[in-house]
């Protein structure tokens, strides 16, 4: 795939009916940068800032996690 950036978009759901708010995940194992020097950790941090702001949801944080679908690209990666 020729391209800078994958961000996969998921609306997650908990048996907890209480749970609420946005979280942004990065791999640890996969913190590539694109040619234009933006890595996975700070594409997550710029994304979930301004999901956060746009949404108004509740702040659940950046975090890392070894998901299939973020780890193995070949660029920056994230999942919200």
């Amino acid at each position: 795939m020729d391209a800078d950036l994958f961000i996969s978009v998921h609306i997650n759901s908990a048996g907890n009916t209480t749970a609420r708010g946005t979280e942004v995940y990065y791999s640890s194992n996969n913190n590539k940068k694109n040619s234009g020097g933006l890595s996975a950790s700070k594409l997550a941090q710029m994304a979930y800032d301004n999901v956060v702001k746009a949404v108004g949801s509740s702040k659940r944080g950046v975090k890392t996690a070894n998901f299939y679908v973020i780890r193995y690209t070949n660029m920056p990666a994230i999942l919200i």
